[in-house]
């Protein structure tokens, strides 16, 4: 059976160790495939998302429950998140099968959404792997004193993400700061997709390149099961 069927176009997660994990499917949709092309083993748990740090297990969810991260250690159960610029981050345990899907925007980020996931699957930070999807790259993210204080204030090191680019802005680097923050909550294996979704709008939604006309809500989809 294929995977996805008629459009190939997606993005496998490629992990640090792939072959010390439990048997698992993770990828990430592009402008030229949709979930529904892909050959689910049970509906997808979609959440709704609200730049928080709610994470959840994927037995406790229900339709429109409010989440931007949930966990499973059930095979066939589907976690999935939604983004168009802000990071898709996948976790999975090479100690006991378990997966997780994490949506961070820059302000679930600075909030802890990927701290509140690690403290919460029930394994050693050091068993777990990560991958961060296609997401905005730092070139194409300015922002104000408000993003640079939000993680700069709490955390001066981050101070080496923020690139000035003119009076009181800055071109933040989303993915470089989930890596140092992965990292110093434990997990040192980590790879990123190096995509970047503003600099291709043919191939991922943006919201800071511009959605296609009629397109307003459009996201890609991140999803992710044990086999």
């Amino acid at each position: 059976m294929s995977l996805i069927q008629d459009q190939p176009d997606w993005i496998d997660a490629r992990w640090p160790q792939a072959e010390a994990l439990p048997p698992l499917t993770a990828l990430t949709t592009t402008q030229q495939s949709h979930w529904t092309q892909i050959d689910c083993p049970e509906p997808p748990r979609w959440l709704r998302q609200v730049h928080g740090d709610q994470v959840i297990h994927l037995d406790d969810w229900r339709t429109e429950i409010e989440a931007d991260a949930a966990w499973t250690d059930r095979p066939c159960q589907v976690a999935v998140i939604q983004t168009a610029d802000c990071l898709p981050v996948f976790m999975a345990s090479q100690a006991k099968p378990m997966v997780a899907a994490v949506h961070a925007g820059w302000r679930g980020l600075a909030g802890g959404v990927l701290d509140r996931t690690v403290e919460t699957l029930p394994t050693h930070p050091s068993t777990l792997q990560a991958w961060i999807g296609p997401a905005i790259s730092q070139p194409a993210f300015e922002v104000g004193e408000d993003v640079y204080q939000a993680f700069v204030g709490q955390d001066a090191s981050l101070a080496s993400c923020f690139q000035p680019s003119r009076p009181d802005r800055w071109h933040a680097d989303l993915v470089g700061m989930a890596v140092i923050k992965l990292k110093g909550l434990g997990v040192s294996q980590v790879s990123v997709s190096g995509l970047c979704t503003a600099s291709d709008p043919t191939r991922f939604y943006s919201y800071r390149a511009g959605l296609p006309k009629g397109r307003e809500t459009a996201r890609m989809a991140s999803l992710i099961w044990l086999r």
